[in-house]
């Protein structure tokens, strides 16, 4: 997960997000980063089913993925890459 971790820090740092949060669809934190709460992040982007979502003065944004049979949530503040979820996709694959 190492690799998870510095790639969501990576879009902190250089891809406009302000934080970021890969979660279960029940809303365990798999993996985080950036400004905030991102466990919290993470449980209310999942539980919402909305693909965004207004919390804390910020406008979050919600995408699901599946990887190796398994439903994920990526919560996001911020701008987010367009290839942000791709590449959370091509690590856990890995």
């Amino acid at each position: 997960m190492n690799e998870l971790t510095e790639y969501l820090d990576s879009l902190c740092r250089h891809g406009g997000v302000e934080a970021i949060a890969l979660a279960t669809e029940d809303g365990t934190l798999v993996a985080g980063a950036g400004k905030g709460d991102v466990e919290y992040m993470g449980i209310i982007g999942a539980t919402s089913r909305r693909t965004r979502l207004q919390t804390d003065g910020r406008e979050l944004q919600v995408k699901w993925l599946e990887v190796n049979g398994i439903n994920m949530c990526l919560t996001m503040a911020g701008q987010p890459p367009v290839d942000a979820v791709a590449g959370i996709q091509r690590l856990l694959k890995s």
